[in-house]
């Protein structure tokens, strides 16, 4: 059977409507749901909130005798050095690379000192910033100071090999 012109070009129009749709549907069946769930399964927050809490538990007076911790309580002494800072601390697990710095009594201590200055400075664009400051009881002199943590991390996972 022979088509006539007019039945030709309706099927001619349907499929330059239904093609270009069907390709706007696939991929909006494909993009959205990435987005979402590539938005909701970032943990760049919690990572700032442990690693903070970590920092915080660190920097407080540790009792032998009892085996407890006193979170907020610190000393001047023992307990800010570069030493401690590094003994205490790894990063060589992590899916990202990270450095810090603590400011407590006009007195600077670096984590992973290489990184955080190079990150620092591309920190809104390439690298995750996290500023915090809290308060702390100084046992030695019985003040109440504040410990500023100042977090870089990488933006993008690190490929293991």
């Amino acid at each position: 059977m022979l088509f006539n012109k007019k039945a030709q070009t309706q099927h001619v129009w349907k499929w330059l409507v239904y093609i270009p749709l069907t390709a706007v549907v696939v991929f909006i069946i494909t993009y959205i749901p990435s987005v979402v769930l590539g938005n909701a399964a970032k943990t760049d927050q919690l990572e700032n909130i442990v690693f903070s809490e970590r920092i915080y538990n660190k920097m407080s007076i540790y009792d032998p005798l009892l085996f407890r911790t006193y979170p907020g309580h610190t000393c001047k002494q023992g307990c800010f050095d570069q030493k401690f800072i590094t003994n205490s601390f790894d990063n060589s697990g992590s899916a990202r690379e990270m450095g810090f710095k603590l400011i407590f009594d006009n007195k600077e201590i670096f984590f992973n000192r290489d990184f955080y200055d190079d990150a620092v400075v591309l920190a809104p664009v390439r690298y995750d910033l996290f500023i915090e400051q809290r308060p702390v009881f100084v046992v030695d002199t019985g003040d109440i100071e504040n410990l500023e943590i100042v977090q870089v991390y990488s933006g993008r996972e690190q490929k293991f090999e």
